[in-house]
């Protein structure tokens, strides 16, 4: 079940604009890229995420807006702000760890890139690039992103924290 795309931020940067959004959805089928993920599995217990998806659009003509790009990062939104010609965002992300199976132990947060990752999902980072502060054992993770709005199609910036956050 997939429900409809929620808008909750925007910004304007002058003939882009950026919208913030989420959604749920439900993946039947892990369809991933990277260590351990060779080949789709069908789940016996369909995965249901919180996906927070970030679409550029170029409004050069305001009559026929095009979407640039699309990224959508499995997580919650906490919090965004533009500074000059960037933005930057964060992420709580709540791994079901019942929805993995011994085959997949992968609980590295994922994501998706209509410019990167043909719109397959993949980790956001590997195991070792993912920061951890002792003695705090979390559970979740904090991502930590910021993204151009002049050049839209360079890569985008990433961290992995161990922990959730409220307020920043």
């Amino acid at each position: 079940t997939e429900l409809e795309f929620e808008p909750i931020e925007i910004f304007i940067d002058k003939n882009k604009v950026l919208v913030f959004g989420s959604y749920y959805q439900q993946i039947p089928t892990l369809p991933l890229i990277g260590p351990g993920y060779q080949t789709e599995k069908q789940s016996i217990y369909p995965y249901s995420t919180t996906l927070t998806t970030i679409q550029i659009f170029d409004v050069s003509n305001k009559a026929e807006p095009e979407l640039l790009r699309t990224i959508e990062f499995e997580g919650s939104y906490l919090t965004s702000k533009k500074i000059n010609r960037k933005v930057y965002f964060v992420l709580n992300t709540y791994p079901n760890y019942y929805a993995f199976s011994q085959e997949n132990t992968n609980i590295i947060p994922l994501y998706r890139d209509s410019k990167k990752t043909g719109g397959i999902f993949a980790p956001i980072a590997t195991y070792n690039n993912i920061y951890y502060f002792a003695p705090i054992q979390a559970q979740n993770f904090i991502t930590l992103v910021s993204l151009s709005m002049e050049n839209v199609a360079d890569e985008i910036a990433k961290k992995v924290i161990v922990g959730s956050g409220q307020n920043v």
